[in-house]
C-alpha cells in the first residue's frame, strides 16, 4: 500500500512539473538558488579579493544571464502569450 502512495505522489509531481506552471516554478527556484550562490561568492570576493572567488562570481553571473531568457520564456508560456512548444 505504501508503494502505491509513493507512486501517486511521483505521478502528481511529474504532472505538475510537466505543466507550464510547474516549469515556471522550477525555473524560479533555480534562479533563486543561482542568485543566492552569486551573492555568497560576491561577498567572499569582496572580503578576500581572491582569484577563485572572482572566477566563481563571473561563472555564476554568466549562468544567471543564460537562465534569464528561460525564465522569460517560462513566464510567457505560463501566461498563455505563446505556446510552450513553439518557444
Amino acid at each position: 500500500m505504501a508503494s502505491g502512495a509513493h507512486m501517486s505522489i511521483l505521478e502528481a509531481a511529474s504532472s505538475i512539473m510537466g505543466s507550464s506552471l510547474g516549469s515556471l516554478i522550477y525555473f524560479l527556484v533555480l534562479l533563486l538558488a543561482i542568485e543566492a550562490a552569486l551573492f555568497v561568492a560576491w561577498g567572499e570576493w569582496r572580503r578576500t579579493r581572491s582569484e577563485p572567488a572572482k572566477r566563481l562570481c563571473l561563472a555564476l553571473g554568466g549562468l544567471l544571464l543564460v537562465r534569464l531568457p528561460l525564465i522569460v520564456i517560462g513566464v510567457m508560456a505560463a501566461l498563455g502569450w505563446a505556446e510552450a512548444s513553439s518557444l
